[in-house]
């Protein structure tokens, strides 16, 4: 609750700032991760997260994803996806593909070819990527 309050006492100040750009991310952070207070865990590097429908999706540097069904409710779980990324591609952003019904994941670093940047797709319906 108290991060919440944080975030939410951060919004305002964006706004007196009129920093509208930031303050659109710090409402999107807001808005899920109090949805999914009730599991994160503060001493993890998360990079991003997501939510599908009534799912949250949380993506560590490691690129390993965390789905988080029912959240808030009792009956409330997590299961955990280790995909063949690893913390040398430095997974940096999560986003929703709609149209494709997968995650996408933008990787910071590319291992092999230095000079590309590489975003790797998670099917969410074979929970595979």
């Amino acid at each position: 609750a108290l991060l919440c309050i944080a975030l939410c006492c951060f919004a305002l100040v964006c706004i007196s700032l009129h920093c509208f750009a930031l303050l659109c991310i710090v409402l999107r952070y807001i808005t899920l991760h109090c949805f999914a207070l009730n599991w994160v865990a503060l001493h993890c590097d998360y990079e991003d997260i997501e939510r599908v429908g009534e799912k949250i999706y949380v993506l560590k540097n490691t690129g390993t994803i965390y789905e988080i069904l029912q959240p808030n409710t009792e009956n409330q779980s997590v299961n955990k996806y280790n995909i063949h990324l690893t913390d040398e591609n430095d997974a940096e952003g999560l986003a929703y593909d709609a149209k494709q019904h997968c995650l996408l994941i933008a990787c910071k670093k590319s291992v092999g070819d230095q000079l590309k940047k590489q975003i790797y797709a998670f099917d969410l319906n074979t929970k595979t990527s």
